[in-house]
């Protein structure tokens, strides 16, 4: 992401209308959290209908990657008999800045296997597997779990979340 990237606050509101489809609009951006606030309670304070929160966000915050011409991935991963089996796609999926770079994991139970996920920005690829397998081999390390990540499938962006 980029550096230093100036921090912003969206207003949002959700309504329902007449057709039950859920709309969401952007009111406003403000430059603090406060006078977010400050809105939201002026105008809307006693509203009845629909309702207002407040989104945290970023200006310009890929300048970085689109200047390295980077794309963004997804990977999973499932682990079968001691190899995990990886896919990974561009994907469309919603940038959620928490999850950017961390790998996902989703243990193993009776039912299904353990499974491993990330969403990251690489340049290709094979430089996006370099950041899932780094992750990928902490976790066993961390977890003293052993496995072979097997070579990934490159996966249709349309199947991919």
């Amino acid at each position: 992401m980029t550096t230093n990237p100036i921090k912003v606050y969206t207003v949002v509101s959700k309504e329902v209308r007449e057709d039950p489809d859920l709309f969401t609009n952007l009111e406003g951006v403000f430059s603090t959290y406060e006078k977010a606030q400050e809105y939201i309670d002026h105008f809307f304070g006693h509203a009845k209908y629909g309702y207002r929160s407040i989104v945290t966000t970023y200006l310009d915050p890929f300048n970085e990657e689109i200047q390295n011409n980077e794309f963004y991935y997804s990977i999973s991963s499932q682990l079968v008999e001691q190899h995990l089996e990886v896919e990974i796609c561009k994907t469309s999926f919603a940038v959620v800045l928490s999850e950017v770079g961390q790998l996902r994991i989703d243990p193993a139970t009776s039912e299904k296997p353990l499974e491993l996920s990330l969403h990251c920005f690489a340049a290709s690829e094979e430089k996006a597997m370099e950041k899932f397998e780094k992750l990928a081999q902490d976790y066993a390390k961390e977890q003293q779990v052993q496995f072979q990540i097997r070579p990934f499938r490159v996966a249709d962006s349309d199947q991919c979340y």
